[in-house]
């Protein structure tokens, strides 16, 4: 029996990535077993007379290791099913045979994407609504990928080429940033590590993908932003009067959006503010500073916050900022593939609702609260996650060095 590899002759198809199909002569002499390995390559990085991707030179494909790997096991898994069935004692017939192995590379007949819709379902009782947001645009990638580069996705072609394949479409197609692409894969993977444990997927080679992270500028107001926004008089708009002050508010406590809109002012025991995070589940205590009394006490006769949806919060957040001339130029700095790219854009443009939360903590570490007590009011589990909010500042360094240091010692000359 001989098993070869070939890629698809068809020239009707516009997609430059060709099927890699696998030929299985030999069983019957007059006739072929074609199967569909799930792989594509483009012609160039395909070595014919090896039947596997170029590994070196000039037309070396990056994922030639990875796929000439997957097209070596898919070799053996052929040989090995014909061994299994063609020695066994009773005698089957080429026809049966044939069918046996067609059958064992057939398409799998659970389809990924289904159990991604009961994966979502069943979160949505566990997760925050911006956790199955994020889900969802993953799977909206999935299918995408699938559709243009005709690359089916399942639980069995999720190897390092998919990946190699997946990333680099988020990248050139999508032109997504470094880092999105890598929380898009880490998605994936909390994805099939629920599936694996449910013995629903059985191929582990997703684990070994690697997640790159680029270090980002992250945008957190200075104090005197702060109180410049705080104080900005707003009384001839009363939209942008409350959201300055539910936006000020989570300056002031460091608590997510999603748990400032479901604060109540029954929450409130002796200035501090008993709160069980929509995120985590979590109990933490915050204990209100003056600053976050007064705006509850503005709106006590409601008995909660004003607050709007996420979206539109934003929207407006970058009007009062624009409005309270926070508009110091802030350079940003991203990575598409290797395209380093530069923006320069005035502060209030940048700042969400997130940005509260990051203001908290770096405040409150340039105020000189210590980190596990920031830790203990944000509800961070590890010094490690917390660092990921710390906007430092030159302001801060200053400080700190100061506060290590102090003032030189004199020193004493000996003759």
């Amino acid at each position: 029996m001989q098993v070869s590899f070939y890629l698809d002759t068809n020239q009707r198809t516009k997609n430059p990535e060709k099927i890699i199909f696998c030929y299985i002569r030999g069983i019957k002499t007059y006739e072929t077993i074609k199967l569909h390995t799930g792989m594509r390559i483009e012609k160039q990085f395909w070595d014919s007379e090896q039947q596997q991707a170029i590994a070196r030179g000039k037309n070396k494909y990056p994922g030639a290791p990875e796929l000439n790997a997957f097209l070596s096991r898919f070799k053996q898994e052929v040989r090995r099913v014909y061994q299994v069935n063609c020695f066994k004692e009773e005698k089957i017939s080429y026809d049966e045979l044939k069918q046996i192995i067609i059958s064992h590379f057939k398409e799998e007949t659970v389809n990924l994407f289904d159990v991604f819709d009961s994966y979502m379902q069943i979160k949505k009782t566990d997760v925050a609504f911006r956790t199955i947001q994020r889900f969802s645009t993953l799977k909206t990638h999935l299918l995408n990928f699938q559709n243009e580069k005709k690359v089916k996705v399942t639980f069995e072609s999720i190897n390092h080429y998919f990946n190699d394949q997946f990333v680099a479409y988020l990248v050139n197609d999508k032109q997504l940033s470094n880092n999105t692409v890598s929380k898009t894969v880490s998605n994936l993977k909390v994805f099939l590590n629920w599936a694996t444990q449910r013995k629903i997927n059985k191929n582990s080679e997703y684990k070994e993908f690697k997640c790159k992270w680029n270090e980002t500028d992250l945008i957190a107001l200075t104090d005197a932003e702060l109180m410049q926004l705080l104080q900005f008089d707003f009384s001839s708009n009363s939209s942008h009067d409350r959201v300055r002050d539910v936006f000020c508010f989570g300056c002031f406590t460091g608590a997510r959006y999603s748990d400032i809109e479901g604060f109540r002012l029954s929450d409130i025991q002796n200035g501090t503010w008993q709160l069980r995070t929509q995120k985590t589940k979590d109990t933490v205590y915050i204990p209100l500073n003056d600053f976050a009394l007064n705006i509850v006490e503005k709106y006590r006769a409601a008995g909660k916050l004003p607050v709007i949806s996420n979206q539109k919060m934003n929207d407006y957040l970058k009007d009062i900022c624009k409005e309270a001339k926070i508009d110091t130029p802030i350079k940003k700095i991203k990575y598409i593939g290797a395209e380093r790219k530069e923006e320069i854009s005035p502060k209030y443009a940048l700042i969400g609702t997130h940005t509260a939360r990051r203001t908290f903590v770096t405040l409150s570490l340039e105020k000189g609260m210590r980190p596990e007590i920031v830790m203990k009011i944000t509800g961070h589990k590890s010094l490690k996650m917390l660092q990921k909010y710390i906007k430092i500042t030159e302001n801060i360094q200053e400080v700190e060095l100061r506060r290590a240091w102090g003032n030189p010692s004199k020193l004493k000359v000996i003759e």
